[in-house]
């Protein structure tokens, strides 16, 4: 991920941050290695969060445009419900859709569930 000191992100599920620059740290005692320091946009207290650079790719996303939302918004209709049935691990399916950022991938298990919770409500089931 290329960063700008200023460049705003989203770190995990710590919420939007602000990139304050690079750093060596030591927080074993022993190995001195290269974090990304980042502080909450928002936020109770003086929060900064050092994230190994060598991971970043991992635990940081970049905000989206507003030409990729609208970009988004504008092919939901034509996103079809995701298939339960084709996959065998749900849960690292969905895991790995957020985690890469993969609207299209959420979209589609949203519908699957409104469509599963419609289909119970019919039969009278919650």
């Amino acid at each position: 991920m290329n960063l700008n000191i200023g460049d705003i992100a989203i770190y995990g599920c710590m919420g939007i941050c602000r990139f304050e620059g690079t750093e060596k740290r030591c927080f074993n005692g022993i190995d001195e290695n290269d974090y990304y320091k980042f502080v909450p946009v928002k936020g109770i207290g003086n929060n900064t969060y050092y994230i190994p650079a060598s991971s970043s790719d991992e635990k940081i996303r970049n905000l989206l445009s507003e030409k990729y939302v609208y970009n988004v918004l504008n092919k939901i209709s034509d996103i079809e419900p995701l298939e339960i049935n084709q996959l065998t691990n749900i849960r690292q399916f969905v895991e790995q859709s957020v985690k890469e950022g993969n609207y299209e991938n959420i979209i589609s298990i949203l519908k699957y569930m409104h469509n599963k919770k419609c289909t119970y409500s019919v039969n009278g089931k919650k």
